[in-house]
């Protein structure tokens, strides 16, 4: 979801949420940014592939979408594992990065760079489905 006008600022939502977290402070924001609210790998209306559920590849996704769009340089926020996957890009892409805001997580370090997503393939099951099977 985006909309507004101004700098482009980049949402990126906790788990389980989706770009639907931010909608009561999106038209607040967009006032000043071109807001840009989005799904992130496995959340709500994204794909879900087998696999690519660790920070570096979700901020590889992000980067993609920016680049994608048109911008070379974006702000970022994310909150919880949004959070993570914020701090990823911007470490990562700082060239692309104008400000970052994270909210709701402990102190980063470099050890989030490897946090996986999603639990482990047999820890809740073979799929990540298996523990709720009308879920798509």
């Amino acid at each position: 979801m985006e909309g507004g006008k101004g700098r482009p600022l980049v949402l990126l939502p906790g788990w389980p949420e989706t770009w639907w977290e931010y909608h009561k402070i999106m038209p607040t924001l967009a006032k000043q940014f071109h807001v840009i609210s989005v799904d992130m790998r496995g959340m709500g209306l994204s794909s879900k592939p087998e696999d690519g559920y660790d920070t570096k590849t979700m901020a590889k996704d992000i980067y993609a979408l920016v680049r994608h769009l048109g911008y070379d340089k974006v702000d970022v926020a994310g909150h919880d594992t949004g959070a993570t996957v914020a701090f990823a890009y911007a470490a990562m892409y700082p060239q692309a990065t104008r400000k970052l805001a994270i909210m709701d997580v402990p102190h980063p370090d470099e050890t989030w760079m490897q946090t996986p997503m999603l639990p482990a393939a047999g820890k809740f099951g073979t799929k990540i489905d298996d523990q709720h099977p009308g879920y798509v």
